[in-house]
């Protein structure tokens, strides 16, 4: 038997005993997770204005790694670093 779990924000729906993340590779693909940029917005606590910037640029200033890796893991996701213009650890060895 599988129970679906809802947070109290509504922003992401899980089952019990999931192990794998969901993983997302772009800020277009964070957005559509999550529903809109307003919806990205609440969940980050940012402004709309600045989820569309990370959009049109397809990148996440980096300053805000470390507080949206935490949110993201709560959240059960896993987002490649180079969304905030971080190499992978494979390609920062090369």
């Amino acid at each position: 038997m599988s129970v679906l779990l809802i947070d109290n924000n509504k922003h992401i729906a899980y089952k019990i005993g999931m192990t794998k993340a969901i993983e997302l590779k772009t800020v277009a693909e964070i957005v559509r997770h999550y529903g809109r940029a307003r919806d990205v917005a609440e969940r980050f606590g940012q402004t709309v204005g600045n989820v569309n910037s990370w959009i049109r640029r397809k990148e996440i200033p980096p300053r805000y790694y470390l507080q949206h890796t935490a949110i993201l893991e709560r959240d059960g996701v896993s987002v490649s670093p180079e969304v905030w213009g971080q190499k992978a650890p494979t390609e920062a060895a090369e």
